[in-house]
């Protein structure tokens, strides 16, 4: 049987893990960027750290270690960040943002805990953080756009001013659920397409197989 490897796995669109800071922080382009890659790096090293020590971390503790080593890469990416941008970085806003983002963090962690190889895992995981953190960017561009009429402050349709409406929580919610529903449709297309290729590409290869040994 043909199976396609990709799967609806966005944790944000598709689990609801995430999903309060993607409404409530991803107003517009710029919150969303700092806010992806505070949860990408978090998450990064996170993830590296517990990799690093997974075998010897008892079981019935490991929600305590993550915990506390997402408290730990927090503040160290926190402070890193208001030392290079002290002048434009509001401390409190950024730790904020990476504890919403440990929800996602976490997630992962619990999700990729039984694999044993770290490549294996890693690679697993990157993709639905990525996945993530671009729901978050996409969420907040067209956010901004459609609120506003601009990105970063700048005007891109002209006279129009935005409307409000797409500012507040319950426009935040329905562009969420808008790219869902696009995110949902395209996958399956890719999904549907890489069925019938895989599903040709046997056919072709027992067609093969089987005029071989005929002729032999």
């Amino acid at each position: 049987m043909v199976k396609s490897k990709l799967s609806v796995v966005n944790p944000a669109l598709f689990l609801s893990v995430g999903l309060f800071p993607l409404v409530m922080i991803s107003v517009d382009l710029k919150s969303a960027l700092i806010y992806s890659a505070l949860v990408f790096l978090t998450w990064f090293f996170t993830f590296l750290l517990i990799s690093a020590f997974k075998i010897i971390i008892p079981d019935r503790i490991r929600f305590i270690c993550y915990t506390l080593v997402v408290l730990g890469v927090v503040y160290f990416l926190d402070s890193a960040v208001y030392e290079l941008f002290s002048t434009s970085y509001d401390r409190v806003s950024g730790i904020v943002m990476s504890l919403f983002g440990s929800s996602v963090v976490f997630y992962e962690l619990e999700r990729t805990k039984e694999e044993e190889k770290m490549k294996v895992s890693l690679l697993n995981s990157l993709y639905v953080i990525l996945t993530y953190v671009a729901s978050c960017v996409v969420v907040g561009a067209i956010r901004e756009i459609l609120a506003k009429g601009s990105l970063f402050e700048s005007s891109v349709l002209g006279e129009f001013t935005g409307l409000e409406f797409f500012g507040e929580l319950a426009g935040g919610l329905l562009i969420v659920v808008v790219v869902a529903f696009v995110y949902n449709i395209l996958v399956n297309i890719y999904n549907k397409r890489k069925i019938t290729k895989q599903y040709l590409k046997e056919r072709y290869v027992s067609i093969l197989e089987e005029k071989f040994n005929k002729e032999a």
